[in-house]
């Protein structure tokens, strides 16, 4: 299965060390570029490494209507990036911890995961 997270997971469960979890229950992980933006303002450049250890990739929202819809929720540019990869790639769940978030996922026909 492939998941693209949002940033609150990824350092939640970074704080914890234990971002091996993801892998471990979902198989590949994405995170859009906007997500590793916020995550390196958290954690500084040391995180990138704990992302490659842990198979948690970056991908890149190639498509524009995509985008467009998701910036419609008005959401931060992490979760917004999120919706619209969720959205480019098809049949792909998306960890997502905020309530708009999820609303935005649900009427988008995004399939969520998560807390």
């Amino acid at each position: 299965m492939i998941i693209i997270s949002d940033t609150s997971c990824i350092t939640n469960l970074f704080q914890i060390d234990a971002l091996q979890i993801l892998p471990e229950l979902f198989g590949k992980i994405l995170i859009p570029e906007a997500v590793l933006n916020e995550l390196l303002a958290f954690h500084k450049n040391t995180f990138t490494t704990q992302l490659s250890a842990n198979k948690i990739e970056v991908a890149k929202v190639t498509d524009t209507a995509a985008l467009q819809k998701a910036k419609y929720y008005d959401l931060d540019s992490g979760e917004t990036e999120a919706l619209a990869l969720a959205l480019e790639l098809k049949n792909i769940a998306l960890i997502i911890d905020e309530k708009a978030g999820k609303k935005a996922a649900e009427e988008l026909g995004i399939k969520t995961v998560g807390f």
